[in-house]
């Protein structure tokens, strides 16, 4: 409502009818009175103003607005089927894949007696994955089924690979064989039959706490989860109070992405880092004692030189070596001094830190350097 100005007013006299004997004043403003008109403020509209007022009248139109589903990932499960053993069970199984058009990237079955193990590898969602568990415990002598993927696990694939070994080769074979843990199940004239199992080793670099116990603490959630350490080196970090553990252990990258985790919840953990996909510089260091005489003792320190391994004792019948280097270097040293007797080998472990120039010098061997 517009207010009005008060201004100053002038009495004038006006005679009535004269049967009126008293005159009473009559009043006029002096000035016009005009209304102070107060002009709005422009309104000024934002999209989130704009989107805070419909999201006010439908919440109270209509109730709250639900939320839209996230869409679920599609990844690996392992799944487990407990059965009885009977004909035609495997068939019942994959047929309630195929009817939902799932492909079995991979299954395996285990026999005891009158019973079965199916482990089954197929990638989809959650939820679809759940409703085919559902349908797997309806089968008739089905007694349990997990879907292992959420859960601690322990994983193996098993291989075997026959190859061609001509003779000349067959030593380098044999190498690579010992490298990866594997083992030779047969041997012919032009082949060997090779077993191995396992997965991809991944080195893993930890700063912890020096304190008493934290070693304790660390290895036993690798054995809480089956996993067994291939190598483990412990030393003093660069910061005082710390330490850095670098160990080798086996598993898929699925798996140790788990394990990672559960070892940043230990207290003395500050950091865990999978240095197995990163360009790294890895050492290690070997002491090997071989049985040698006067006239073999020279041919083993002439092996070593090549090697860049030095000598730290020499005695009558035995000379002492120290090599540092990586596995394959160890390997093929071990592997040249086996004829003449090895006594005692001591290997530290694998050391590791991450090359910040970013170059891999695994792909430079085999390429003559630039004079």
């Amino acid at each position: 409502m517009a207010a009005l100005s008060t201004v100053p007013h002038l009495q004038i006299h006006c005679s009535k009818t004269e049967s009126d004997s008293v005159h009473k004043p009559i009043t006029f403003p002096s000035k016009t009175i005009r209304p102070i008109i107060h002009v709005p403020r422009k309104l000024v509209f934002t999209p989130k103003s704009v989107d805070d007022k419909i999201s006010n009248s439908n919440f109270l139109a209509n109730g709250p607005v639900p939320s839209t589903p996230t869409r679920s990932k599609v990844r690996r499960h392992t799944i487990s089927v407990f059965v009885g053993d009977e004909s035609g069970m495997i068939n019942r199984i994959a047929g309630v894949f195929a009817r939902r058009g799932y492909n079995i990237e991979s299954l395996a079955v285990g026999l005891n007696k009158d019973k079965a193990l199916f482990t089954i590898v197929v990638s989809g969602t959650d939820r679809v994955l759940q409703q085919v568990v559902e349908q797997l415990q309806k089968l008739v002598n089905v007694w349990k089924v997990e879907d292992l993927s959420n859960e601690p696990q322990v994983e193996r694939e098993l291989m075997l690979i026959k190859v061609n070994a001509d003779p000349k080769f067959r030593a380098e074979i044999m190498w690579l064989v010992d490298i990866f843990r594997a083992k030779i199940v047969d041997i012919s004239e032009h082949s060997l039959t090779i077993e191995t199992s396992g997965h991809q080793s991944h080195t893993l670099s930890m700063l912890v706490n020096d304190s008493p116990g934290v070693l304790n603490l660390v290895t036993g959630v690798f054995a809480r989860r089956g996993y067994n350490l291939q190598s483990l080196a412990v030393g003093h970090a660069e910061v005082e109070g710390l330490s850095r553990i670098t160990t080798v252990v086996p598993g898929t990258d699925e798996s140790i992405s788990k394990l990672v985790q559960q070892l940043y919840k230990l207290v003395d953990m500050h950091e865990v880092r999978d240095l197995t996909q990163l360009p790294f510089a890895e050492r290690e260091l070997m002491l090997i004692k071989i049985a040698v005489n006067a006239a073999a003792r020279r041919d083993v320190l002439d092996i070593a030189n090549i090697f860049r391994a030095k000598a730290v004792d020499v005695s009558d019948h035995t000379v002492t070596l120290e090599l540092t280097g990586d596995l394959d270097k160890m390997v093929a040293l071990q592997r040249l001094l086996e004829p003449y007797g090895i006594c005692e080998v001591a290997r530290t472990g694998r050391l590791a830190l991450v090359r910040e120039s970013g170059v891999d010098s695994r792909y430079l061997r085999g390429y003559s350097l630039p004079l």
